[in-house]
C-alpha cells in the first residue's frame, strides 16, 4: 500500500453474505490484529480509519443491555368502570423482558360498543386476535380476502388504529426487510351494503411495532370490512368515536416516511388536553391504580417503554447485538467506557481520538455510526411530561 501511494484504509465490519472466518469479530486474536494494524500503520505513515461497530451505520454490540437497546414507547388501555375505586392495567406488550412505566393517565372518551363477531373471509374467528392489545397475535389477511368487524350496535366512530406483523422475505438479501400493505376500510349499517370509508397506508416494519392510523369524518356504522392490496398480518385494530391526531403515529417517529392516508380536511370531537388527568403516582406493583372515575365513560392509559429488539444492521455473525439507545445519555456513556476499557485506551498512542480534527498520518479515526433511528426518547420523558 505504501509503494503503491495509498494513505490508508478503512476496517469496517460487516456480515454481507460472508462466511465466517477463523478470527471473530471483537474477540482476543481480533484486538491484537488492530493493535498490530495500527503499529505498522504508524511505522509506514498511513491513516487507519476504524468504524466504532460492526456493521453498517450503526452503535451497538453484544454487550449492549435491553435496558441500553433502541426504545419504543408501548401501552395499554382499559375502560374505567364507574362507582369503582381500583382498576387493574397489565403491563403493555414487552420486548427482552425489558419494561419500565412512564405515566399512567386516564381521560373521557365517547364509548365505542363491543366487538360482537370477527369474520375473515366469511369464517368466524375469536374477536380477542384483534383486540388484545398483543403486537404477537395476528390473523393472515390474503391480496383477496377480506375482515369483516361486527358491533354490538349501531354507533358513531370516526378513528382507527392498525397494527400489524413484519412481512418478512424468504431471503433477506433480496428486496426490502418488511413490505407494508395498504388497506381499504368499508363500513356498513346492515352488514349488506358498503360504501368506502378511508384509506390506511401501513409504514414499513422494522423492529419497532409501528402503527398505522386514519381520521375520518363522523360516521355511523354497524359493521367494517377491511381489505388489503398485499398479504399481510393483522394483529390489533383500535376503534375510537373521537378524532385523533392527523398522522399521530409518524409525529410520533414511529417511522421514518409513509404516504398520508385519505382523511377528511376536518375533524371534530378529539380528547382536549385539560380533560387529561395524571394518574402516575397512583399506580401500584402489579398494575394496580386506587382511582374512583367522575361521571361519564374514561379510559385509563397505561404506558412505558420497552426494546425494539433492533440489531446492528448486517453485523456479523461473532459480533451480533442489540443497537444502542443514543437518546440515553447512561446508554451512551456505557458504551464508551466498555470500548474505551477493551480498545481505544490501548489505541491510545497511535491515535488523537480524543482530538479526531488533529490527526496526523498513522493516527486512526474512529467512525461514529447513527443512521436516522426510528426510536424513542423514553428514558427521560416523564421529566418533560410534567
Amino acid at each position: 500500500m505504501r509503494q503503491m501511494g495509498i494513505g490508508g484504509a478503512l476496517l469496517f465490519n460487516t456480515e454481507g453474505a460472508v462466511p465466517r472466518g477463523p478470527v471473530d469479530m471483537g474477540g482476543g486474536q481480533w484486538r491484537s490484529l488492530i493493535l498490530y494494524t495500527m503499529q505498522e500503520a504508524r511505522r509506514l505513515q498511513l491513516q487507519i480509519t476504524l468504524h466504532n461497530s460492526a456493521g453498517f451505520s450503526g452503535t451497538g454490540g453484544s454487550f449492549v443491555p435491553p435496558h441500553q437497546s433502541m426504545q419504543q414507547l408501548v401501552w395499554r388501555t382499559v375502560e374505567a368502570v364507574p362507582g369503582q375505586g381500583q382498576h387493574h392495567i397489565p403491563q403493555p406488550f414487552t420486548k427482552l423482558n425489558h419494561y419500565r412505566d412512564i405515566a399512567v393517565l386516564a381521560f373521557p372518551e365517547p364509548p365505542v360498543p363491543p366487538l360482537l363477531k370477527l369474520w375473515l373471509n366469511g369464517r368466524e374467528e375469536n374477536p380477542a386476535a384483534c383486540t388484545d392489545q398483543d403486537p404477537e397475535t395476528a390473523l393472515r389477511l390474503e391480496k383477496t380476502g377480506e375482515i369483516v368487524f361486527e358491533f354490538g350496535e349501531e354507533s358513531s366512530f370516526q378513528s382507527v388504529t392498525l397494527w400489524r406483523r413484519p412481512e418478512v422475505p424468504p431471503d433477506v438479501y433480496d428486496g426490502p426487510p418488511d413490505s407494508p400493505p395498504t388497506f381499504q376500510l368499508e363500513s356498513s349499517v346492515d352488514g349488506q351494503h358498503y360504501s368506502t370509508v378511508c384509506t390506511i397506508v401501513m409504514p414499513q416494519l422494522r423492529k419497532m411495532n409501528a402503527p398505522g392510523a386514519a381520521v375520518f369524518p363522523a360516521l355511523k356504522a354497524k359493521y367494517f370490512r377491511l381489505r388489503t392490496n398485499i398479504s399481510t398480518w393483522l394483529s390489533e385494530v383500535q376503534w375510537h368515536a373521537h378524532a385523533g391526531v392527523d398522522n399521530w403515529p409518524g409525529k410520533a417517529n414511529f417511522y421514518q416516511h409513509v404516504a398520508r392516508s385519505t382523511i377528511a380536511d376536518r375533524t371534530e370531537g378529539g380528547i382536549e388536553k385539560r380533560q387529561v388527568l395524571d394518574l402516575t403516582s397512583r399506580l401500584q406493583p402489579g398494575g394496580l391504580v386506587q382511582w374512583e372515575p367522575p361521571a361519564g365513560h374514561w379510559t385509563i392509559l397505561r404506558i412505558g417503554h420497552t426494546a425494539t429488539g433492533q440489531l446492528g444492521a448486517s453485523q456479523p455473525d461473532a459480533a451480533v447485538g442489540l443497537e444502542l439507545d443514543k437518546f440515553s445519555r447512561e446508554a451512551v456513556d456505557g458504551w464508551f467506557r466498555h470500548m474505551d476499557d477493551y480498545l481505544f485506551n490501548a489505541l491510545q498512542p497511535y491515535t488523537s481520538f480524543r482530538a479526531i480534527s488533529n490527526c496526523a498520518p498513522g493516527n486512526m479515526l474512529v467512525k461514529i455510526g447513527f443512521a436516522r433511528p426510528v426510536v424513542h426518547p423514553c428514558v427521560r420523558m416523564p421529566l418533560h411530561l410534567r
